[in-house]
C-alpha cells in the first residue's frame, strides 16, 4: 500500500514487514478532499489530502508498505477499507523507491531503480462517487480557516496537517503547498490563542 497522508505517520498494522520512502511520478498531493469521518464532521468538514494527476514532472512523496503474505492481509485490508472509506478509488500506482542518506533524508537523492506497485486510496473529483470531494480551496486563507477549526473523531485537522508537514521535513522533501498551508494555519491558531 502507498500512504501519502496519515498512513505516512500512522500505519500501525501488525503485518507490515517493510516500509520504503518513495514517490509516484505524474501525481501531486492536493488538499482537495473533505473529511467528515476522521478530521471533521458532517456539520464542519475537515480538509485532507488526495492525489490528482499532474504534470509528468510532478512527484507525490509518501511511503510504500509491504504486508506479510503469511499474515492476515484480509484483516489489514478490511481495516484500511474502513479507515479510507471516504476515498472512492483504489488504484495500483508505481512507487519509485529512494534510499535515504546517512541523515535519513531522501530529498535530492536519485531513485534506486526499484519500483513497487502499491495500492493507493484516492479521492476523485467526481462528486457522484466521492461525496466528500471538497475541490481546490478558494484561497490558502480559506483552507487555513477550515483546517484550523475542524475537529473529528480522529482529532483536530491541524494535527493531521502538522504531522504531514513534519514527515516531509523529516525525510528532506520540499512540499510547498503543505508548508504554505501549515504556516497559514499556525498563524491563525496563534492569533486565536493570543
Amino acid at each position: 500500500m502507498f500512504g501519502y497522508g496519515s498512513l505516512m505517520f500512522k500505519a500501525d498494522y501488525e503485518d507490515i514487514v517493510d516500509r520504503r520512502v518513495g514517490f509516484v511520478e505524474g501525481w501531486r498531493r492536493t488538499w482537495n478532499q473533505g473529511s467528515t469521518d476522521h478530521r471533521g464532521t458532517e456539520e464542519f468538514p475537515g480538509r485532507v489530502v488526495t492525489v490528482e494527476k499532474g504534470e509528468a514532472s510532478d512527484r507525490c512523496w509518501g511511503v510504500a508498505y509491504r504486508l506479510d503474505r503469511g499474515g492476515d492481509d484480509a484483516g489489514t485490508l478490511a481495516a484500511l477499507e474502513v479507515r479510507e472509506k471516504q476515498y472512492d478509488l483504489r488504484l495500483s500506482l508505481p512507487v519509485h523507491v529512494v534510499e535515504p542518506g546517512a541523515d535519513g533524508k531522501v530529498g535530492g537523492r536519485q531513485p534506486t531503480g526499484e519500483v513497487i506497485t502499491a495500492l493507493a486510496y484516492v479521492g476523485s473529483p467526481d462528486r457522484t462517487t466521492n461525496a466528500n470531494y471538497a475541490g481546490p480551496p478558494t484561497s490558502i486563507e480559506a483552507a487555513a480557516d477550515q483546517i484550523a477549526n475542524a475537529v473529528g473523531p480522529s482529532g483536530p485537522n491541524t494535527e493531521y496537517l502538522f504531522k504531514i508537514a513534519d514527515f516531509m521535513r523529516s525525510v528532506g522533501v520540499d512540499c510547498p503547498e503543505t508548508f504554505a498551508l501549515e504556516a497559514a494555519v499556525k498563524a491563525k491558531v496563534n492569533a486565536n490563542e493570543g
